[in-house]
């Protein structure tokens, strides 16, 4: 179950996963698993989370995206961690200034 919820896979591929790990799990028992029991697992995993830090500031980076070219926004706390991303088509430093600080706040 930590896979699915760590990683972007499909129940299909932890399925897969687990049968090369020799364990004969339905990915139906781990769709049932993951509503189950993830929640929990969210609670008890953010204790031995590192924290983030009140410190932080905005990176924006230009990149081709698909061939289109897009500015990027991160908040970026003082570890280096990514706190909240903004992805669009026009240079808006007002837009992400406005809208970063409550997205890195919410994530924290």
């Amino acid at each position: 179950m930590r896979w699915y919820c760590r990683y972007a896979l499909s129940y299909r591929d932890v399925e897969e996963l687990t049968q090369e790990r020799g364990w004969r799990v339905e990915h139906a028992s781990i769709y049932r698993w993951v509503q189950a029991y993830s929640h929990q697992l969210g609670k008890h995993c953010r204790h031995h989370l590192r924290p983030t830090s009140h410190a932080w500031r905005v990176d924006e980076v230009y990149l081709k995206v698909k061939g289109q070219g897009k500015w990027l926004y991160r908040a970026v706390d003082k570890y280096g961690d990514t706190l909240g991303f903004l992805l669009t088509a026009k240079r808006d430093a007002f837009v992400s200034k406005t809208l970063l600080p409550q997205d890195a706040q919410c994530l924290k």
